[in-house]
C-alpha cells in the first residue's frame, strides 16, 4: 500500500533538483534534465500565477538516487510504459524530486516512480495551471489533507476512493471472497459497489466543484472497475470454487455489460481500468467464438482467433488497445509452428490502420523483441552464475545442440517434469548435447533453497540461476513470462525453436540437430 499526502506548497523550497525536459537546451547534461548535488537547497518565491506553469514536489525514499517522470497521460501506452514525459528529475539521496514545466496545460498526468526489483508506482493526477502540491509516498499510515488547497483536495479523491473501496482489509477480503459467491449473490453485490462508489463521488465532490471532464474520468474509473469485476468472476469463479478452470458465460448472470452504456464512454482510454476492460471485452467475445471447441483445437488457433475478435468488435483507439494488450500475451502462443506468421500478419495490419502512435510504437518494440528470438536468429548471449558463482555463457556451448530448461523450485510443473528430464539427458549422455538448466529464482534466499535442492536431489545437466526470476535482465531477451519454458539452440548457436517441446517429448528434435 503506498501513501500520498498533498500539502500546500509553503513559499520557502528546499530543492534538490530541476529538470525541465521540455528545454533540454537549457540542461547541463543535454538530456532534458539537471541532476543537482544531493542535499543542495535554494530559497526564494514561488511564483505560479502565469497561465502554463506548475509546481509539484515529492518525497519517496524507494526512488533514491532513480529517475522520476510527469508524463501526459496521453502519452500513456501501458502500465509502465509511455512516449514522452512533459519533465524528468533524479531524486536526491533522501527521496526528494520535483517538477516545473513552463508548459503545462490543464489535463491528466501521471508521476512514474521506478523501484528497485522492477517495481513501478504510479501516482494518477488531474493538473491545473498555477497548482502547487507536495506528495508523500513513504507512510502508509498516517493521513493528513489540508483542505484549503484545491489541488490536493481534487487529487485526494483518488486514494481516498481506493482505501474506502479496495485498501481496507475486510473489504479487500470481502472482494476477494466475491469470486466464490453464487451468481446472483455476487450481481447484487457487484452492483451495490458500483452504485456506493457513486455516490461517494458526489457526496465527496458536493462543496468542491470540479470540472465535467474530471468527474467523467472519475465515475468511468468506477463503471471500468465494475466492467472487470464481472469478467474476473467469469474467469476465476469456477477455479475458486472447485479448481477447474472454465468459463463462465456472461449471460449466464443477466448482466448484459457489453452494451452498458459505460462503454461509451471513451474519455479516459489511458487509465488502466480502461485498458483493462478493454481486455476484459476482448476475452468475452474470443469465449464466445470458440466456445465448444476442444483445446486441442483452440490453442493452435489462439492468436488467430484473438486477432479476428480485434478486428471485428473494436474501432479507433480501441483496436489499438486491443492489440497492444494481444502484444503482451503473445508468449502464450510462442511454441506453436506457425506463430512467426502470424504475429507478420498482425504487425502488417497494425500499420495501416494505426490511430494512436504511442501504442503503435508500443506494439512494435514488443514485435521486435519477438523477431529478435525467431527460428533462425542468432541466440542472445547470457551469462549467470552457477551454484558455487563462477559465470557461465551460454556461449560457452556453442559447437553443440543446447536445450535450455527455464525452470524454478517453488514451480510444481517444473519438479514434476525433472525425471523426464534426467531420462532426456541419459539418452544423449556422450553426444553434443548441453542441457541448461535456469533456475528462476527471486532473492538471496530462493538461491540458497535452489542450492540446497540441488545438493539433496539428484538433478543431471549444467545449473545456473537469474537471480530476479522473470525479471532478470540477463534472460530478458527470450521473453520468459512462465515456467516452465524450453528453448532449442542448434550447434552454430541460432535458435531453432523459441519454445521447444517438454523433456518427454523433444528427443527427435534434438536428436534432428546432431
Amino acid at each position: 500500500m503506498r501513501y500520498l499526502l498533498f500539502l500546500f506548497l509553503p513559499l520557502l523550497i528546499w530543492s534538490a533538483c530541476q529538470t525541465p525536459a521540455s528545454e533540454s537546451s537549457d540542461t547541463p547534461n543535454g538530456k532534458g534534465e539537471t541532476t543537482a548535488t544531493p542535499g543542495t537547497t535554494t530559497t526564494g518565491a514561488i511564483e505560479n500565477a502565469a497561465t502554463g506553469t506548475m509546481y509539484i514536489q515529492g518525497w519517496n525514499s524507494k526512488v533514491r538516487g532513480r529517475k522520476v517522470y510527469l508524463v501526459p497521460s496521453e502519452e500513456v501506452q501501458e502500465h509502465r510504459h509511455f512516449r514522452h514525459a512533459l519533465d524528468s528529475c533524479k531524486a536526491d539521496s533522501s527521496g526528494f524530486f520535483y517538477f516545473n514545466p513552463k508548459t503545462a496545460k490543464e489535463g491528466f498526468y501521471q508521476i512514474h516512480q521506478p523501484q528497485e526489483g522492477n517495481i513501478y508506482e504510479i501516482i494518477n493526477l488531474y493538473l491545473v495551471p498555477g497548482d502547487t502540491l507536495t506528495l508523500e509516498t513513504s507512510n502508509p499510515l498516517k493521513k493528513q489533507v489540508l483542505k484549503g488547497n484545491d489541488a490536493a483536495y481534487r487529487n485526494d479523491y483518488q486514494w481516498e476512493a481506493r482505501q474506502k473501496f479496495f485498501r481496507q482489509v475486510d473489504v479487500r477480503k470481502r472482494n476477494n471472497e466475491s469470486k466464490t459467491f453464487p451468481k446472483d449473490k455476487f450481481v447484487t453485490y457487484t452492483n451495490q459497489r458500483r452504485a456506493e462508489a457513486y455516490t461517494f463521488l458526489e457526496e465527496y465532490f458536493k462543496d468542491h466543484p470540479i470540472t465535467d471532464v474530471y468527474r467523467n474520468y472519475l465515475k468511468a474509473k468506477i463503471d471500468f472497475y465494475w466492467v472487470n469485476a464481472i469478467s474476473d468472476y467469469q474467469q476465476y469463479h469456477h477455479y475458486y470454487t472447485n479448481q477447474k478452470w472454465h468459463y463462465f458465460p456472461y449471460d449466464s448472470l443477466g448482466i448484459d455489460y457489453l452494451n452498458d452504456e459505460a462503454l461509451n464512454n471513451k474519455c479516459c482510454p489511458f487509465a488502466q481500468e480502461y485498458q483493462t476492460a478493454i481486455g476484459s471485452i476482448m476475452e468475452e467475445h474470443y469465449n464466445r467464438r470458440v466456445k465448444g471447441i476442444p483445446d486441442s483445437l483452440r490453442y493452435p488457433r489462439l492468436l488467430n482467433d484473438r486477432f479476428e475478435v480485434a478486428k471485428e468488435h473494436f474501432k479507433g483507439i480501441d483496436m489499438d488497445i486491443a492489440i497492444s494488450n494481444m502484444s503482451q500475451q503473445f508468449f502464450l502462443s510462442m511454441a506453436e509452428a506457425n506463430f512467426h506468421d502470424e504475429v507478420g500478419k498482425i504487425e502488417a495490419y497494425y500499420a495501416k490502420n494505426i490511430t494512436s502512435k504511442p501504442y503503435h510504437e508500443h506494439f512494435m518494440k514488443t514485435y521486435k523483441k519477438i523477431e529478435r528470438i525467431a527460428p533462425g536468429q542468432v541466440a542472445p548471449d547470457f551469462t549467470l552464475p552457477d551454484p558455487a558463482g563462477k559465470p557461465i555463457s551460454l556461449s560457452d556451448y556453442k559447437g553443440k545442440v543446447v536445450y535450455i530448461d527455464f525452470w524454478g523450485t517453488w514451480c510444481p510443473p517444473c519438479i514434476k517434469a525433472l525425471p523426464k528430464h534426467t531420462e532426456l539427458q541419459k539418452e544423449f549422455e556422450g553426444e553434443e548435447v548441453a542441457f541448461l538448466m535456469v533456475a528462476l529464482e527471486y532473492n538471496k534466499g530462493n538461491i540458497e533453497n535452489w542450492k540446497k535442492y540441488l545438493q539433496n536431489k539428484s538433478v543431471p545437466g549444467i545449473h545456473v540461476v537469474a537471480k530476479g526470476q522473470f525479471m532478470n535482465q540477463e534472460i530478458a531477451p527470450y521473453l520468459i513470462k512462465s515456467a516452465p519454458s524450453y528453448i532449442l539452440i542448434d550447434k552454430e548457436g541460432k535458435i531453432v525453436k523459441p519454445r521447444a517441446n517438454d523433456p518427454a517429448t523433444v528427443a527427435n528434435d534434438i536428436r534432428a540437430l546432431l
